[in-house]
């Protein structure tokens, strides 16, 4: 008999998502997908350590949103970012766990994505 492994159930991680959040968290829902907010104090904590429970002091936190998608890619994560668009959801920054980025902190991946954005948009200007 074969040994059957679960795949991990999708999950997401959103930070500082204010406007739009009940339709982010219906969207989130209608794919599955189990979310959970980001507290201030674990910005400091790795990707990976997200699930763990947190006593970290609150620290300030950037302006910018997150989004962070664990265990969606493929057309799942095209519909996903479908969907979040026809409901007019703004994030400033949409990550996917990967394993280079689960031993960033929150921070060190917001910053990253936000070097990534500046890049972009200077190569476009040349």
């Amino acid at each position: 008999m074969k040994a059957h492994i679960a795949a991990a159930a999708p999950r997401a991680y959103y930070y500082g998502v204010t406007d739009g959040r009940a339709a982010l968290l219906e969207v989130l829902n209608g794919f599955g997908i189990t979310a959970s907010a980001i507290a201030p104090g674990q910005l400091v904590r790795t990707v990976a350590q997200l699930d763990e429970p947190c006593a970290a002091a609150p620290v300030s936190g950037p302006a910018e949103s997150l989004l962070l998608l664990d265990g969606v890619d493929g057309p799942a994560l095209q519909a996903l970012l479908a969907a979040l668009r026809a409901r007019e959801v703004s994030v400033d920054y949409k990550a996917v766990v990967t394993p280079h980025n689960r031993s960033w902190t929150v921070l060190e991946l917001m910053e990253e994505l936000k070097r990534e954005r500046q890049a972009i948009r200077e190569a476009q200007k040349q």
